[in-house]
């Protein structure tokens, strides 16, 4: 990857492929552009990262994963139960419904995914600055 270490970016990425080597090659990516990196291999590994508190700011999945869950279920309960941590997804294959979260493609250019995690990661920031604001002028 050409960008290089982004220094005070680390924001924690939870990575669920089932695929060693893409998970290993995207992990090493976005280590380098600055992310600490949480590998999972399927989405009930991720969920067990989430259940025992793990720091994470985002979470990108594949959608196609062997197991009980697969990428969508992952995102619907991320959705639901941890609301402040965004998703994006990513599979091979096009899809109809992606519950209006952001897809990336496959295969993918390293950049382009390290743009799109930070801009959800400071789209999420954003928002809860602006809900602090609203709380603050409303003299809360």
């Amino acid at each position: 990857m050409d960008q290089g270490t982004d220094e005070g970016f680390k924001a924690t990425v939870l990575l669920v492929e089932d695929e060693p080597l893409i998970r290993v090659d995207m992990a090493e990516g976005l280590r380098i552009a600055g992310f600490v990196v949480l590998e999972a291999a399927s989405a009930d590994d991720a969920l067990d990262y989430l259940a025992i508190g793990k720091r994470v700011d985002i979470v990108m999945t594949d959608i196609q994963m062997p197991g009980e869950l697969d990428g969508l279920d992952l995102a619907r309960i991320v959705l639901d139960q941890f609301k402040d941590i965004p998703v994006v997804l990513t599979s091979a294959y096009r899809l109809s419904d992606t519950l209006g979260l952001p897809f990336i493609p496959k295969p993918y250019d390293e950049r382009d995914v390290v743009d799109v995690l930070r801009a959800e990661i400071n789209g999420r920031n954003t928002t809860n600055d602006q809900r602090g604001q609203r709380k603050r002028s409303d003299g809360g």
